[in-house]
């Protein structure tokens, strides 16, 4: 995902420090030094977060119906796979079963009984 989409992994990034950030108590000496400018800018960065979080937002929008229409647009292919797939399994299961019933006569056939039917 940080191959395809590194501009996200960064908006989260930041996010994720920003938060950090905020949960920390400030100091008395940061509120000397920065008072007002430290409120604006923490205003700022509020306000980038939440254009980030939006961004990030749409983005997974925009990544859900790409991701929609592509399933979409290969439904037929995909059914058609599975069904060869359960076709395939169905006919294992048959063979396997044929295999088992003929070894379990070959058994009785050895053992001098026949095998009961449940059928």
């Amino acid at each position: 995902m940080a191959e395809e989409n590194p501009l996200a992994i960064g908006i989260g990034a930041a996010i994720v420090g920003l938060a950090l950030g905020w949960l920390l108590p400030g100091t008395q000496r940061e509120n000397e030094l920065m008072g007002p400018a430290r409120d604006q800018l923490v205003d700022r960065a509020g306000e980038t977060v939440e254009r980030a979080k939006d961004a990030a937002v749409e983005a997974a929008s925009e990544v859900k119906e790409t991701v929609k229409a592509e399933i979409e647009e290969h439904k037929p292919e995909i059914k058609e796979v599975v069904q060869q797939a359960g076709q395939h399994v169905k006919d294992q299961v048959k063979e396997g079963a044929k295999k088992v019933r003929n070894e379990a006569k070959d058994a009785a056939k050895k053992s001098g009984s026949t095998p009961r039917s449940n059928s």
